[in-house]
């Protein structure tokens, strides 16, 4: 979770360890500010529809959402069926951004030392 003031895109950053949402209440409580960047995590595809529900719940300002990390490392892997996965992965957090109304999504095309040796194939796609 990142804590932001979106007229002036300042953010302060305030992770939940192991990307557990059902703390999102109890530390938005805790904090003040206008609005929230809400990270997703690979960890959460298989149930995304309920964590969705469950931060739509909630009532938290997010106009933000900050993709799965991983996605820019998946697209410039080599492996055999990374660049679907990348793909599929994009899909899953594009939904999310549009069921919970996000206005802004932050996207890394990359994830380090390796992807960043093959930007300009993660660019491509």
């Amino acid at each position: 979770m990142v804590i932001a003031d979106e007229r002036s895109l300042m953010f302060s950053w305030c992770f939940i360890r192991q990307g557990n949402h059902k703390l999102l209440p109890e530390c938005a409580r805790k904090i003040s500010c206008d609005c929230f960047e809400l990270m997703l995590y690979k960890a959460w595809y298989e149930n995304i529809d309920k964590i969705v529900a469950d931060i739509k719940a909630m009532s938290l300002n997010i106009p933000i959402i900050h993709c799965d990390k991983e996605l820019g490392e998946r697209i410039s892997s080599n492996e055999e069926g990374a660049l679907k996965e990348a793909i599929s992965g994009f899909e899953i957090n594009f939904q999310v951004a549009a069921e919970l109304k996000v206005s802004r999504m932050v996207i890394h095309l990359w994830g380090g030392i390796p992807s960043d040796q093959n930007i300009e194939r993660n660019i491509l796609y």
